[in-house]
């Protein structure tokens, strides 16, 4: 059985740090490697897509990076990913609208792949939105988007383990 945890703070300054995981049913054999990261990327921004359609529009640089418009609105540009060790794809935050404008190129996206759990995290990251607000608003979106998220990865990771 796959359990979901969510745990969200947002310091008194303002940042924020959102971290949900799913437990896996079968646990990998190995680490997930490079090409099982960027898949992981993939199936994120894809998710989005999916929940965001038609009023957000995801756009993947040639680079990696990506941004996330409505109305013609930038809300929030990442630069292209980082490969943390061989469990986590991390998307660092460069600006937007949703970024509080003194903490620009700070915070990151992250999904991580663990032998017993899929995970995704956003960390130091400054919203625009009064902490209040964003716990209202944005942050709910975002675990919403999260779990749907996870539970899709969780479902391709399986098809990662080798049957016997």
């Amino acid at each position: 059985m796959t359990v979901f945890h969510h745990h969200q703070h947002i310091d008194k300054d303002g940042r924020v740090l959102s971290a949900q995981c799913l437990d896996l049913p079968t646990r990998l054999p190995a680490p997930p490697g490079p090409e099982a990261l960027a898949a992981a990327g993939r199936v994120y921004w894809q998710c989005l897509r999916a929940f965001g359609a038609p009023l957000l529009q995801i756009r993947e640089a040639q680079d990696g990076g990506v941004a996330i418009t409505a109305a013609g609105l930038t809300l929030l540009v990442f630069a292209p990913p980082l490969t943390v060790g061989s469990v986590a794809l991390r998307y660092p935050i460069r600006h937007g609208w949703a970024v509080h404008p003194d903490h620009r190129c700070q915070g990151h996206l992250e999904m991580g792949v663990a032998p017993d759990a899929v995970t995704l995290t956003v960390a130091e990251y400054y919203p625009r939105l009064p902490g209040r607000i964003y716990a209202l608003t944005q942050s709910p979106l975002h675990v919403h988007i999260a779990r749907n998220y996870l539970q899709r990865l969780a479902r391709e990771v399986a098809a990662w383990v080798p049957t016997s």
